[in-house]
């Protein structure tokens, strides 16, 4: 039902009856007055109070709906009003952050043009080093690390100087048990005594459609920060298996239905509250000191697993450790892939 017509009915309802009482008091009052005076006619009289009844009621409704009109507009306009402020409020927010990217832009720009001239020294004294036959085997096997490492730093470096929207390069099929191994291995050279990693892979078959460099970084991201939650020290256990999801199964995880590698890693740290659990992927969010961390390593690596056609995912409980849950598509492995 309409409320303004039942007001507008309810009012006019309310008119009538009052009329309807007042009418009978002045047919009292008339007829006593016209008892008393001669030349006065009760029916005259009383054929005037339905005119002037009508009158009233009419322009009381009226103004009724004038007032109620009013007030629709004074509404609506009030409505808009708040609209603009919240765009206004939102224009300002896209703009700030447009101002602090543009910032981040030039200022990572000059720093991966200083990081590149750092690292032409390295490559080439590492090289240097390699071509030595004078030293033992495992001083040449880490040198040959030390080479590598330098030699994809540069890689990434100029292809960011080239186009810094662009990604690594381009994708390719890798196996990711393999390519897991090898981003453990890293880790473990690098991270503390203290630390420890376990691989438990329930699928080394098939292979995803990603770039390396990409799966390189994400993972060792998830286990960059899974070091550093663990103060102590402990153990990161990094899972992988396979997934296959319905429709059903599908549209709840975020995804297509299909066939998907789970990875998984898991730390033993302080863990993360509930708010900060919630803004672990958004950009320049880090519970960590400003001087050590920038607060993207997360928010590129959610992009990255995203641009996949996959999905990452956080669970932590405060005081338990967390657990970051990354799904790949997966394909069959039609070729043997070296690494």
């Amino acid at each position: 039902m309409n409320p303004r017509r039942d007001m507008i009915i309810g009012a006019v309802a309310c008119i009538v009856i009052f009329f309807f009482f007042v009418s009978i008091d002045l047919y009292e009052a008339v007829a006593d007055f016209t008892a008393d005076h001669e030349g006065w006619q009760l029916v005259e009289i009383l054929a005037a109070v339905p005119t002037i009844a009508i009158v009233t009621s009419w322009f009381a409704v009226r103004r009724w709906l004038e007032v109620a009109h009013l007030n629709d507009r004074l509404a609506h306009t009030v409505g808009q009003l708040k609209e603009a402020i919240d765009d206004r409020q939102a224009m300002e927010e896209q703009i700030g952050e447009a101002y602090k990217m543009a910032a981040m832009g030039q200022l990572s720009g000059g720093l991966v043009r200083e990081l590149n001239n750092v690292m032409q020294p390295i490559v080439t004294l590492a090289q240097l080093e390699v071509d030595k036959t004078d030293k033992s085997g495992s001083q040449n096997e880490n040198m040959g690390r030390v080479l590598l490492a330098a030699q994809r730093g540069c890689e990434i470096l100029e292809s960011s100087l080239a186009d810094p929207l662009s990604t690594f390069g381009e994708p390719e099929e890798i196996v990711p048990s393999q390519r897991l191994s090898r981003v453990i291995g890293q880790a473990r050279e690098s991270f503390r005594n203290d630390v420890t990693i376990t691989a438990s892979f329930d699928d080394e078959h098939g292979v995803v459609f990603v770039n390396r460099d990409e799966f390189d970084s994400v993972f060792t991201t998830l286990l960059t920060n899974a070091s550093e939650a663990m103060k102590r020290g402990g153990e990161i256990t990094v899972g992988l298996l396979t997934r296959t999801f319905d429709d059903t199964a599908a549209s709840a995880q975020g995804v297509s239905a299909g066939s998907y590698f789970c990875v998984t890693v898991t730390d033993e740290g302080i863990g993360m509250t509930e708010d900060v659990l919630a803004q672990v992927f958004d950009p320049f969010f880090t519970t960590k000191s400003a001087d050590r961390c920038t607060g993207l390593g997360l928010s590129i690596a959610y992009d990255q697993v995203h641009g996949w056609s996959g999905r990452i995912t956080a669970e932590s409980t405060y005081g338990e450790g967390s657990t970051f849950e990354v799904l790949i598509p997966r394909r069959e492995l039609a070729t043997a892939v070296e690494f």
